[in-house]
């Protein structure tokens, strides 16, 4: 629409009125120019191996969210890097670590350290270079590189400070013996090339026609210009005149799927932009002199009457009595919100901006896609999952709304109105706090996997552990996220995992929809529930471990228990890990399997294993609860109340210890 309003008014091939060629900074345009592109041109490739006699592969790349995703799904295996910080400048910050994680070698040539490089593989190699301000120094003498601009110019630039290390070598040094080293056979003569970067050059000019005469030109003051035909007029169409493209206004954005399912609340769009004191993923300073902000950066810029809009709004309570204004909450360095930190959190300012949208800081965006439930909170997330199979991110945008209602205190339980009778006949009216239950949908990647009655907190930590325990995804690494929506007749958790896992799910879905502690309704067949999970290993530390360490921790889940205390109607499954000290994590629910899902789903997002330590819960052990200890390698549960024959049946299977009557100086051992 931009260049066809540009068109209209004639500005194309204008001196100074046309539309900026920029496809990124001097990097990325040179990068393109040269051909890489996951996606390149059969021209580009004959000319390659008419050159360097070489036959280059054909089938496409990766751009950076498919080379994400391939290496998460084991389909890439080895990550090089050419500069940059990849781990931090990337969308989806969990899945991008992940995937390097799983690669069997990452690579990196750079000039200083960031925090890429501690994000690694199996193997990893971090190769010093030197950078463009130093000295290169080849057996033909000083060389120089080129670079492109923005503006399409092409020029020299060469070093002129000593370099940090006599060991270092170029990026063209490196390359050439990495090529020598991998390709053997090769008749590039790599070496040879690189004692003389005019060399290069030449090869260049001979791939690319717009190249022509090019060591000469770049050694004119100031370089040369690439030629765009549309700034001389020159229209490559078949009409041989400019064309105009018409495109429909888009109606089913993230924005307004985002309105449609929460017409009660606010929704905002939150872009990224760069601070002052900023070079892309480089922070310089806490200053921004553009728009007025000193000393921080993690601010969230919006319209005045937006804002107003909200502060009208009563701010709802903390439960530690804390009133929560409109925030942006602080990140931790993974991109995860930090609970203690929530009061530090930025502030919103008012801004010269559009009414529905908001900005941030780049650098703090990863707080915002957090789920810690501030007033003005994150709807949509800047996944993976989210992108179309066409169309890549061209920027950051994530799409917020305000908080919808949750219970107070964050506790599953309702006051309701009873009438209490004695033996002898009297009673009274009486108000009581019972435990909460609704009806929760689990919904993977658009399609409804189950139905559970639950305790209507903790959704999120519920819909990752379910996703766990059951074996749908495999780790967190696999987990995209998730938003709560709440309906008149209950709450649907409409979760994003990876792709392979959402495949997974559909060759084997299981169909579930039953009442609190059900585990088996709906499955498609018998033989589903005979298919156990591989048997575990036990640790070394399970033989030390002492019966009165487990009568410590069941005794100390009293103190886990506040909704309980107030109904008596819900169980609790807590962690504690292989020391045996009291349990460090604890969550209700009124099924005994949802409290265990979600204290799984809980550890997930703090990145512990389970299996580092053991599970106790205050109720029976069901089958489904032993199912789940052994798929996730969890060696040890202990729970107050007896077991089933089928869950001691699933515990020696699984080589799971199963300890029950957990109360007052004595365990049963079962498995």
């Amino acid at each position: 629409m931009i260049v066809n309003l540009l068109l209209l008014r004639g500005n194309i091939g204008r001196p100074g009125a046309g539309a900026c060629p920029v496809r990124g900074h001097s990097n990325v345009q040179g990068d393109r120019t040269m051909g890489i592109y996951e996606k390149p041109a059969p021209a580009f490739l004959d000319r390659l191996e008419k050159v360097f006699s070489i036959q280059v592969p054909r089938e496409h790349g990766y751009d950076t969210v498919g080379a994400i995703e391939a290496m998460q799904q084991g389909a890439a295996r080895v990550f090089f890097a050419m500069g940059g910080n990849f781990a931090a400048a990337t969308p989806d910050t969990a899945a991008t670590w992940a995937g390097l994680r799983q690669c069997d070698l990452t690579v990196h040539v750079t000039t200083k350290l960031n925090r890429s490089h501690i994000v690694h593989g199996k193997a990893a190699l971090i190769l010093p270079c030197l950078g463009r301000t130093e000295v290169d120094q080849q057996a033909g003498g000083a060389q120089g590189v080129t670079v492109e601009d923005s503006m399409s110019m092409v020029h020299m630039s060469a070093g002129i400070n000593p370099p940090a290390s006599p060991h270092l070598l170029s990026e063209p040094a490196i390359v050439a013996r990495l090529a020598e080293a991998t390709l053997p056979e090769s008749t590039i003569p790599w070496r040879w090339l690189v004692e003389d970067y005019d060399r290069i050059r030449e090869r260049i000019e001979a791939v690319f026609d717009d190249f022509a005469g090019f060591n000469e030109k770049i050694r004119v003051p100031g370089g040369f210009r690439l030629r765009n035909t549309a700034s001389e007029r020159v229209w490559n169409t078949p009409s041989g005149k400019a064309e105009f493209h018409a495109h429909a206004v888009p109606t089913d954005t993230p924005v307004h799927r985002a309105r449609e399912r929460h017409a009660d609340a606010t929704v905002f769009t939150l872009a990224t932009v760069r601070s002052h004191d900023q070079y892309n993923t480089t922070i310089y300073g806490m200053d921004d002199r553009y728009r007025g902000v000193f000393g921080q950066r993690r601010v969230v810029f919006i319209n005045k009457e937006d804002l107003h809009t909200i502060r009208r709004r009563p701010p709802r309570p903390k439960p530690d009595g804390h009133r929560a204004g409109v925030v942006c909450a602080a990140a931790g360095a993974a991109g995860r919100i930090a609970r203690d930190r929530r009061r530090q959190a930025g502030v919103a300012t008012m801004a010269d901006q559009a009414r529905g949208r908001a900005r941030q800081h780049s650098a703090a965006r990863a707080a915002s896609a957090g789920r810690r439930r501030p007033v003005a909170r994150c709807h949509g997330r800047h996944t993976l999952a989210h992108r179309a199979a066409r169309c890549r991110p061209r920027f950051a945008s994530f799409h917020c709304m305000t908080l919808l209602p949750r219970h107070p205190a964050g506790l599953p339980v309702v006051s309701t109105n009873a009438t209490k009778r004695t033996r002898t006949g009297a009673q009274e009216d009486t108000s009581t706090a019972v435990a909460d239950e609704a009806p929760v949908a689990l919904v993977f990647n658009g399609i409804t996997h189950a139905v559970m009655m639950a305790s209507p907190t903790d959704l999120e930590d519920f819909a990752l552990g379910f996703a766990l325990s059951e074996g749908i995804i495999d780790s967190r690494a696999d987990w995209r996220g998730a938003d709560v929506e709440t309906h008149p007749h209950g709450l649907e958790v409409h979760a994003e995992i990876a792709s392979h896992c959402f495949v997974r799910l559909k060759e084997r879905r299981r169909a579930l929809a039953g009442p609190t502690g059900c585990g088996l309704c709906g499955i498609e067949s018998l033989q589903t529930f005979e298919d156990a999970p591989q048997p575990l290993v036990p640790p070394a530390w399970l033989a030390s471990l002492a019966d009165t360490q487990v009568l410590d921790a069941m005794q100390a889940m009293t103190a886990h228990q506040p909704a309980n205390a107030l109904t008596g109607g819900l169980h609790a499954a807590g962690w504690v890990p292989s020391d045996g000290n009291a349990p460090l994590h604890a969550l209700e629910d009124v099924g005994r399997h949802n409290a265990l899902d979600k204290l799984i789903g809980r550890l997930a997002r703090l990145g512990i294993r389970p299996s580092d330590g053991f599970i106790v819960m205050t109720s029976r052990a069901s089958f489904e609860l032993a199912r789940k200890c052994v798929q996730l390698q969890v060696p040890l549960l202990a729970t107050i109340s007896a077991p089933s024959s089928l869950a001691i049946r699933h515990a020696k299977v699984g080589q799971l210890t199963l300890l029950a009557f957990c109360r007052g100086d004595s365990v049963t051992r079962f498995a």
